[in-house]
């Protein structure tokens, strides 16, 4: 990737790509400029002097070469502006596509727990909108506004030779212009910044309700996000307005000043040609070069407005570059033999709930474990710790190593594989996405025949049914879960993990995937995130997360049960009594806290709490078990 340097000194901003042609068309970019600039004050001079020859009644050959001059100019105007106009689109989009590149890739190493508190499209919207904004005011802004206070000087010192009392009518009239943009800059640079907040966020809410059509057409809630866009709507509406109030003052009142300057300079001048003290053909050039003067100073106050919304645009940024990014180790491995969470607690938010709290356990290579526990009982959460997604108090170590010093991205990329519950299909290419080394359908299906997985993905005709298109589309859940699941085993991890791997699949493929997990076991730690008993008979160890503790169940018992959406209220516990994951129910009695008959399905007051087949005890009393049935071990503190 290109690199680029952010350089600013206080109010200056300066955005320039190293690379040799980007230093030459920026380069080529100031000289075209410069050319228009002179070609702007010569131009005014030359139409003067072919006015004088008109009104002394020169011979035609003097008024023919003026008419040369003046087209030739003309020509050459024509040419520069072309040029310019080239040169600058090619600038300004390898610029902005740099600047939007260097900033996507610090973003993606961003702390996870950061990128999550933003919308997508809103990042991407901002990224974008501020790259652009800060290309065009360098280019079209900041370097425009050096040439034309160049422009500026130029026609002020012609004035001064020229015309004393125009040149002391410009120099009082030009503070003006300077006051009332430092009266507005201010309030112009908090309108502009609010704009492109509350655009993004416009946007951003739109592109989310269409990524969610389905959805939303399935449920009809037409009207309930519509009432949301239109909410976010109205505030954008309201910050365009205010800022357009505010920037058509400030324009106004450098109109009106300018209006007030050509009346007095129409006044002073005519008077001056009545009398003979002025030509009329000096008169036409000092008229237009005054108008060049006035609306350069106009352009270079105009500049402070842009300045304000480039600033607006800079400071986010900043904010964004200034963003740590993930705190990566130096250490690599080739092999995990065991992953150790050591009193592991987690919130999302420093004041609130740990939902993962004082965990302590050991996965071992060789073994396949199950994690269960109610929706939003935080066991995604848990994976993310140990893949190093989320900061977590405590220690994580693979192989006795501390992941403060691991380079977790080296050893995700590498040794881990992670099959989320519905996996997204991020590659356009379905090849792509079964592996993103881009290697070809023959050779993907010899690894997968090479592994006996070819019975498993459905047929040798997958592939080459879909090879066709280069777009997925028409991919069904089940085959995405299939390509998820296959992507996972052909990199041949040492930590597989796999994340509701049933939810999608058909019996068979159950079973056949159960086959491949079992084969391999002693290859990898496995991990499953399982709600189904589709693979109880395979697990070594399973675990039940619940209140943010993590409960081992007995292997030789069926850790399996069904999980509500969600808990009634916790019972308090009295100090030192253990948690018990099943009532047992006293015989002919109804529990005084359950209803005597069956709610409806889908009656909140129908949750309870998660029950397991076996009790638990703490690990602290090894010896001494519940009088009801085995125990199971309580592995968090």
């Amino acid at each position: 990737m290109e690199r680029i340097d952010l350089i600013y000194a206080g109010d200056n901003i300066l955005c320039m790509e190293k690379t040799e042609c980007c230093r030459i068309r920026f380069l080529f970019s100031v000289f075209l400029l410069l050319a228009t600039a002179l070609l702007s004050i010569i131009s005014p001079i030359l139409m003067g002097n072919y006015i004088e020859a008109l009104t002394k009644k020169t011979d035609s050959a003097n008024i023919v070469t003026c008419v040369i001059i003046l087209t030739i100019s003309w020509l050459i105007g024509v040419v520069l502006t072309y040029v310019t106009s080239v040169n600058s689109t090619h600038l300004k989009t390898r610029l902005t596509y740099s600047i939007s590149l260097h900033l996507l890739n610090h973003t993606e190493h961003l702390p996870y727990s950061k990128l999550i508190e933003h919308n997508p499209v809103y990042l991407t919207s901002r990224i974008q909108n501020d790259s652009n904004t800060i290309t065009s005011f360098f280019l079209d802004g900041f370097i425009g506004m050096i040439v034309q206070a160049l422009l500026c000087i130029t026609v002020l010192i012609f004035l001064f030779n020229s015309s004393r009392p125009i040149f002391w009518l410009v120099m009082i009239t030009l503070p003006i212009y300077f006051l009332i943009y430092k009266n507005f800059s201010q309030r112009i640079e908090s309108s502009s910044k609010k704009v492109i907040e509350q655009r993004d966020k416009f946007f951003g809410e739109m592109n989310h309700q269409l990524r969610n059509i389905h959805t939303i057409k399935a449920n009809v809630w037409y009207t309930i996000l519509f009432s949301l866009l239109k909410g976010e709507f109205e505030i954008f509406y309201k910050s365009i307005i205010k800022n357009t109030k505010i920037g058509s003052r400030y324009s106004s009142l450098t109109q009106l000043i300018q209006i007030a300057f050509n009346v007095i300079i129409f006044l002073v001048c005519g008077f001056s040609v009545q009398k003979d003290v002025m030509s009329l053909g000096n008169f036409i050039a000092v008229n237009s070069l005054l108008s060049i003067l006035l609306s350069s100073f106009t352009d270079i106050m105009g500049c402070g407005k842009d300045y304000a919304v480039a600033l607006a645009a800079f400071s986010r940024i900043v904010g964004l570059e200034s963003t740590a990014e993930e705190r990566i180790g130096s250490l690599k491995m080739d092999a995990i033999h065991e992953v150790s969470f050591e009193k592991v607690s987690f919130s999302h938010s420093e004041q609130g709930e740990n939902l993962i709290n004082q965990v302590s356990v050991k996965f071992k290579k060789g073994e396949i474990y199950q994690i269960i526990g109610c929706n939003g009982s935080g066991k995604t959460t848990l994976i993310d710790i140990m893949l190093g997604l989320h900061p977590a108090s405590g220690k994580i170590y693979y192989n006795k190593m501390s992941t403060e010093n691991l380079d977790m991205p080296y050893i995700r990329k590498n040794l881990i594989s992670t099959v989320e519950q519905e996996p997204p299909l991020v590659f356009r290419e379905l090849l792509q996405n079964i592996s993103a080394e881009k290697f070809g359908s023959d050779y993907l299906m010899h690894e997968i025949d090479s592994m006996g997985m070819s019975e498993f993905l459905g047929s040798s005709e997958f592939l080459s049914n879909h090879k066709s298109t280069s777009v997925v589309h028409n991919i069904s859940g089940g085959e995405k879960q299939k390509i998820a699941i296959l992507r996972a085993l052909l990199k041949r991890p040492q930590l597989l993990i796999l994340d509701e791997p049933a939810s999608a699949l058909d019996v068979q493929s159950c079973k056949q995937l159960k086959g491949l997990l079992q084969r391999e076991k002693s290859d990898r730690i496995t991990i499953l995130i399982d709600h189904q008993s589709a693979f109880t008979d395979i697990i070594d160890v399973a675990y039940l997360l619940q209140d943010g503790h993590l409960l081992r169940c007995d292997k030789n018992e069926n850790p399996h049960v069904p999980f509500p959406k969600k808990q009634t209220q916790k019972r308090s516990r009295k100090p030192n009594e253990p948690k018990v994951l099943n009532q047992p129910a006293q015989s002919g009695k109804q529990n005084a806290r359950e209803p005597a008959t069956p709610k409806q399905s889908g009656d909140a007051n129908d949750y309870k709490k998660p029950q397991c087949t076996q009790k638990c005890r703490p690990e602290s009393e090894p010896g001494k078990q519940n009088a009801e049935g085995e125990g199971a071990r309580l592995l968090s503190n």
